[in-house]
């Protein structure tokens, strides 16, 4: 097959365009430090460029991500603004700025050939004026546009504000059960509403790192661009540039060994049932591991908590007080999270026999983190008392 040929006429305004992208992206390596930003050269062929700094490709495409207080530019979104505003504004400032660089490739076509050595090309005119407000002494003399200066300095200041960062968005989103198979990395919005397929600066399906414990239900919290497509999708597009695990689901299957902690859970993130303390803290970040798991956070990562500051859990001391025929268990739990777990009174007169359940009240809040809840005594002589603590 014969290779394509693009046939296109370049015109004064490609020039203006070109160049004007040239100030824009010295102005983004300006605002990230570089002290060379004032003598860069996108054209590195041009005889005249030889002496300045031509960026790599790569370190040009590093501005297309967020950097210190600085946010991301994709090149080609700003050079197609730029050519935009340069082909079909019709702003009085943008035309004067127009006129100006007609007048510098009129002045060049007049004059240059009969005078090689006092005419600087049209390219180098246009950054002189982008960067001065005016023509060098030798076009001066000759320009026709004088008037239209401050006029076409404001139209490519403009322009070049007109190019913007990337658009973001800081977003929950939850994970599917068919979140990490197939061609798109697809993920809903927490709460409801649209879907979103999440990929990386290469535009392949995001991957999630290793330590992250992605169960279906669980929610993350991405922040990325919106200015980006992928062909194998239906879905908006996020580049994400930052992702956390905001919470887990909790499991709704037994705890079969008693110790209030779910048994599919204790399995997913320490590999088996009872083995590892409810009141713990194995990642040591001052959140015990019974917290964690009622606050859907990564007990194994220390930079994964909840927003709930940490609280003690420990196996309740019980005080037993009568009064008459009534009776009242005093325990101490947690305030913010008596109502994640159900709690019973159970009885019985002999050790070696099986407790049984009394009716009861509560519980009820005392001071602080203690609670009681109320009986009535049996009719016994003398009873044993069992406080049980189950998730709800």
């Amino acid at each position: 097959m014969p290779r394509t040929t693009l046939n296109r006429n370049l015109t004064i305004n490609d020039t203006l365009e070109s160049v004007l992208f040239e100030s824009k992206v010295a102005q983004l390596f300006s605002a990230r430090g570089y002290p060379w930003w004032t003598n860069v050269s996108l054209f590195p062929t041009r005889v005249a460029d030889a002496g300045r700094t031509n960026p790599s490709q790569s370190l040009l495409l590093s501005l297309e991500e967020a950097a210190t207080n600085q946010p991301g530019y994709k090149l080609q979104a700003v050079f197609a603004t730029i050519s935009n505003l340069v082909e079909n504004a019709g702003a009085p400032a943008i035309a004067s700025l127009r006129a100006v660089v007609q007048d510098i490739y009129r002045i060049d076509s007049v004059f240059n050939n009969a005078n090689p050595a006092k005419f600087v090309l049209p390219v180098d005119e246009v950054r002189y004026f982008l960067g001065n407000g005016t023509f060098d002494s030798n076009y001066l003399a000759l320009s026709s546009t004088t008037g239209q200066f401050a006029g076409a300095s404001a139209g490519a200041l403009t322009i070049l504000s007109a190019a913007t960062g990337r658009p973001t968005t800081n977003v929950n989103l939850v994970v599917r059960m068919d979140t990490l198979g197939g061609p798109c990395r697809i993920l809903d919005m927490f709460g409801g509403g649209p879907t979103f397929a999440l990929q990386d600066s290469s535009g392949l399906p995001f991957s999630f790192p290793n330590n992250f414990q992605l169960l279906a239900g669980s929610v993350v919290h991405v922040t990325g661009y919106t200015d980006v497509t992928n062909s194998n999708c239906a879905y908006p597009g996020i580049e994400v540039t930052s992702v956390g695990l905001s919470a887990i689901p909790i499991a709704t299957d037994s705890d079969a060994n008693g110790n209030l902690l779910i048994d599919s859970w204790e399995n997913r993130f320490f590999g088996g049932v009872g083995l590892v303390d409810p009141f713990g803290d194995a990642d040591g970040d001052g959140y015990q591991n019974l917290q964690e798991m009622l606050d859907g956070t990564d007990p194994n990562d220390p930079y994964n908590h909840g927003l709930a500051s940490p609280v003690q859990f420990a196996p309740p001391t019980i005080s037993l007080a009568g009064n008459g025929a009534q009776a009242e268990l005093h325990f101490s739990w947690p305030v913010a999270y008596i109502g994640r777990f159900s709690f019973g009174v159970l009885h019985t007169t002999d050790l070696t026999v099986p407790f049984v359940g009394l009716p009861f009240s509560g519980p009820t809040l005392v001071l602080g983190n203690e609670f009681k809840v109320s009986f009535t005594l049996p009719s016994t002589s003398e009873d044993f008392y069992f406080l049980s603590i189950a998730l709800h």
